[in-house]
């Protein structure tokens, strides 16, 4: 059977795909569920020819799978949008907010710095 070119694009740009989509949350955890949701559709709907989308694919699939497998992340980010005035236990506040430019940008500094703590580390 053959292939798509959409799912050939989300395999070759989603290394976290089956992951992420088979990632099994704890029941009532209403920003989990939203961000898995979002990203499932939200991936097939990118341009594959446009590099600079499957470029932004790349970083989307890493972020949401660094939220989902780290948990230092996933408070970043529930602080941030609590910060932000939004209440992560609300689908309808969750859905107003542009979640993934979020997700992306806290996924972005949160990488920048352990890569700073790494480089920082130095023998006596």
């Amino acid at each position: 059977m053959a292939i798509s070119e959409k799912t050939r694009m989300v395999l070759n740009n989603c290394k976290y795909y089956d992951e992420i989509v088979d990632y099994p949350f704890v029941e009532g955890d209403i920003l989990t569920s939203y961000i898995i949701d979002e990203y499932s559709r939200h991936i097939f709907d990118v341009d594959s020819q446009d590099a600079r989308k499957t470029n932004y694919l790349k970083v989307l699939d890493i972020s949401v799978y660094t939220y989902l497998k780290n948990n230092k992340f996933k408070q970043r980010l529930k602080d941030k949008l609590t910060f932000l005035g939004i209440n992560y236990n609300l689908k309808e506040d969750i859905i107003e907010c542009e979640i993934f430019d979020i997700l992306i940008e806290e996924y972005k500094i949160f990488r920048s710095r352990i890569i700073s703590e790494k480089e920082d580390t130095r023998w006596l």
